[in-house]
């Protein structure tokens, strides 16, 4: 909630920046027309912004009709963000690194394997990058587990358990570092491109022989869903309470017949839980028949009309990444607007 003057014109601020960021040159006119902010508080904004050199002008149209209109643009290179997906793919410790541009361009990426990741590989990562990056000022790091304030709770690599990244690298690198759940962030990817009716879910069933288990990112009301000790999402412990223990749960992943009632179980859960408008479901090699299956098993305890359009995707690392990217960025240039 914007609570004071301050706080207004950081809002004000983001409004620009969004509108802006939509359109390769536009005028303090369009601004103010896309914004529904006044000529004058347009003005001061984009002048602080000016200043700071996020916006730049780049040209002026109108010349010789009258006082000419300055053109401006956002600056892709204001700052740049380092992501660090972290997954367990194969029964190695794999990630996934993006430095991204102010518009969410990936300017370098590289993937690689890590199998004695630990803390202090993470510092050594963000350190290298950082020396050839000054740009860099915010740090986004993924990892497959539970976060609360900063520390990583669970995690399927156990030897980032208990770290606080927020602490250990803003301390030393002095940026801002957000640290996420990965479900969390490949949901608020797809939400953002999906753009659902309603309540949104996604839904990854790992592959056969990866780490990990059954997942699952809600939004809900336009807002992440956390839950109070931030448990939202793990269903695989449902599972685990109605008779499925871990160890089957990775069995039933090489079944086609009981994976996909497995599945369909899983999507009951959560259409019963949060009744969702729209469900994206990953993981496993999804496929269209698989899909089908799916909603004929919910079809068999859940009426039609409460299932949700049900869509797959299989770029999981994709989504993740970019999701990331998006995450990240938002948390420094639009914390009041998401």
């Amino acid at each position: 909630m914007i609570t004071n003057a301050i706080e207004i014109r950081q809002w004000n601020k983001e409004r620009i920046r969004d509108a802006v960021q939509k359109h390769e040159t536009c005028t303090k006119a369009d601004i103010s027309h896309e914004t529904e902010l006044s000529m004058a508080t347009c003005s001061t904004a984009l002048n602080e912004m000016l200043e700071s050199n996020e916006i730049l002008k780049v040209d002026q149209i109108g010349a010789g009709i009258g006082r000419p209109s300055d053109l401006f643009a956002y600056n892709r290179d204001y700052l740049h963000v380092l992501c660090i997906c972290i997954y367990n793919k194969d029964d190695s410790n794999t990630i996934e690194l993006a430095v991204a541009d102010a518009l969410g361009q990936s300017i370098r990426t590289k993937s690689f394997s890590c199998d004695n990741l630990s803390s202090a590989s993470i510092e050594a990562l963000v350190s290298e990058y950082i020396a050839e990056d000054p740009l860099i000022r915010t740090v986004g790091i993924g990892i497959p587990g539970v976060v609360v304030d900063g520390v990583i709770e669970f995690c399927d690599i156990k030897p980032l358990e208990k770290v606080n990244f927020v602490q250990l690298l803003g301390e030393q690198f002095h940026v801002d570092v957000i640290v996420k759940n990965d479900m969390n962030i490949i949901t608020y990817y797809l939400y953002r491109l999906q753009q659902p009716r309603g309540d949104f879910a996604a839904i990854y069933y790992p592959d056969v022989g990866s780490a990990g288990y059954v997942g699952s990112g809600f939004i809900v009301g336009g807002h992440a869903l956390h839950g109070a000790s931030m448990l939202a999402g793990e269903i695989s412990h449902v599972a685990e309470a109605f008779g499925t223990p871990l160890d089957e749960q990775r069995r039933i992943l090489g079944d086609r017949a009981a994976f996909r009632k497995f599945a369909a179980q899983m999507l009951a859960t959560v259409c019963c839980t949060i009744n969702p408008s729209d469900v994206v479901i990953m993981g496993n090699h999804i496929t269209e028949e698989d899909v089908s299956a799916i909603k004929t098993h919910c079809a068999s305890f859940i009426s039609e009309r409460h299932l949700p359009d049900i869509q797959f995707s299989n770029e999981i690392y994709e989504n993740y990444v970019n999701g990331l990217i998006r995450q990240t960025l938002d948390s420094i240039l639009f914390p009041f607007i998401v």
